[in-house]
């Protein structure tokens, strides 16, 4: 039996130095990147939220006027009879689904009673 020889030469080592380094840049570019970004984020939570609050602190400001008002009109009163009264709605609409859904379902569980029993009773069932 004559076995044949294979080349399977790999990459030589100037070629594995040569991927090392490339992998080794696309590393770093990587974590630079990743960096920038959180850098980023940084900067505009500190522009957005930090600053505004720095420069505003003990002066009247328009969130001082919108507290104001809504203080006034009992805001969270309203929006809990506004919740409750949703609910109410929701609730009724269900029901009348559920009572629909049932009243559906009977005749067909009524029909299909007959079909199978002509002298069978209906099991009247209730909504």
């Amino acid at each position: 039996m004559v076995e044949a020889k294979v080349d399977q030469a790999g990459p030589g080592q100037a070629e594995q130095d040569q991927f090392k380094s490339l992998y080794i840049w696309d590393r770093v570019f990587g974590l630079l990147s990743l960096c920038i970004w959180f850098a980023g984020i940084a900067l505009v939570g500190y522009c957005t939220i930090a600053l505004p609050i720095q420069y505003s602190s003990g002066q009247t400001t328009s969130i001082s006027y919108l507290i104001e008002i809504v203080g006034a009109f009992d805001l969270h009163i309203w929006v809990s009879y506004s919740a409750a009264a949703a609910f109410g709605f929701l609730w009724n609409k269900e029901r009348k689904l559920r009572k629909m859904a049932v009243r559906r379902e009977h005749a067909r569980v009524e029909k299909l009673e007959k079909e199978k029993d002509p002298n069978r009773t209906s099991s009247y069932l209730e909504e």
